[in-house]
């Protein structure tokens, strides 16, 4: 059977998210296809892995966030649409210090976007698996159709 790799990563998130209470040969085929999934996904978990630099850029990105970022009652910062609000009060010292990050940690950044343009191609090659499909018989009563969609290509229609 041939998947592309961000179909396996979907694929091992719907497995993983069935509990063992199920039907006994339902959760054998979902091991024995977990278990056929793992090497390929660690492979593309690894590839998407950031560097140690970049690593260290996140924390210090998070560090100066923390610092002059708006927090709610419980000290969290307050993330309105992907973004967080700056203390007005140290907006200028935050620029500073955000500009001096970029500055250092560019040609990480850089590098990390070049890695992501690269590692979202990596998702969409095709890879062979070899992988027993599930009878349809076995397939839970109560699924929502966004794990039905996703387990579609691993599911063998009786006649």
């Amino acid at each position: 059977m041939i998947l592309k790799r961000i179909e396996i990563i979907e694929l091992c998130q719907v497995l993983d998210s069935f509990k063992e209470d199920l039907n006994k040969m339902f959760v054998y085929y979902v091991s024995k296809i977990r278990k056929s999934l793992e090497d390929e996904k660690k492979l593309i978990l690894d590839a998407g892995k950031p560097s140690q630099e970049y690593l260290k850029y996140e924390s210090k990105k998070r560090d100066v966030l923390n610092t002059f970022g708006v927090k709610d009652e419980h000290g969290k910062l307050k993330e309105i649409d992907g973004k967080y609000n700056i203390i007005l009060e140290k907006k200028e010292e935050f620029q500073k210090e955000w500009k001096d990050l970029i500055e250092t940690f560019k040609e990480e950044i850089d590098k990390r976007k070049k890695e992501l343009v690269e590692f979202t191609k990596f998702l969409e090659e095709d890879v062979e698996i070899n992988i027993d499909k599930i009878p349809l018989k076995l397939i839970p009563e109560i699924i929502t159709k966004e794990k039905m969609d996703i387990l579609l290509s691993i599911i063998k229609e009786e006649v």
